[in-house]
């Protein structure tokens, strides 16, 4: 499976395109067998009809990166609703769970606690599709798009597209 992934970066002026996008394939570099198996990094890979270029600064168009920020808060929202749901369905009492994982060598509940506590705690994971070089972070917050609005000169989403 696909999934395009944003990572955000705090950048310098004098920093070209090519040395943003490097950086952010070194910042995420360490998340493979996490966040994907393999990646495409020069492009935006099977996205790159719509992102001709994977390199998006923010001082380009501020309403337009700040609604893929957005974008990406809603998906993360998404998903904690649709994992809490999942769990919710079973029981509502953690023990419960704790029970259905003894019998069980893989228990769907567990699973979706798990991803539903690694989306909350910030891990940076398959479906969490972003990630904050500056804060080490794969959770989106309103205050990580504020901090964006108060410094727009200063930010750039970088494109992957990656498998798992």
């Amino acid at each position: 499976m696909h999934a395009l992934h944003k990572i955000l970066l705090r950048v310098d002026k004098s920093e070209t395109k090519e040395e943003i996008r490097h950086r952010a394939e070194a910042a995420t570099e360490d998340f493979c067998g996490r966040a994907y198996d393999w990646r495409e990094t020069e492009t935006a890979g099977r996205w790159s009809g719509q992102y001709p270029e994977n390199v998006i600064l923010s001082k380009d168009d501020v309403e337009c990166f700040l609604k893929k920020l957005n974008d990406s808060l809603e998906y993360q929202r998404g998903e904690v609703h649709y994992h809490e749901e999942r769990v919710c369905e079973v029981s509502s009492n953690i023990h419960d769970l704790v029970e259905m994982s003894a019998e069980k060598p893989f228990c769907v509940p567990a699973w979706n606690l798990e991803c539903l506590a690694s989306l909350l705690y910030g891990n940076y994971t398959f479906d969490s599709r972003f990630y904050d070089v500056e804060d080490y972070t794969a959770l989106i917050t309103e205050q990580t798009i504020k901090k964006v609005e108060e410094a727009p000169d200063e930010w750039a989403l970088v494109l992957f597209d990656y498998h798992f």
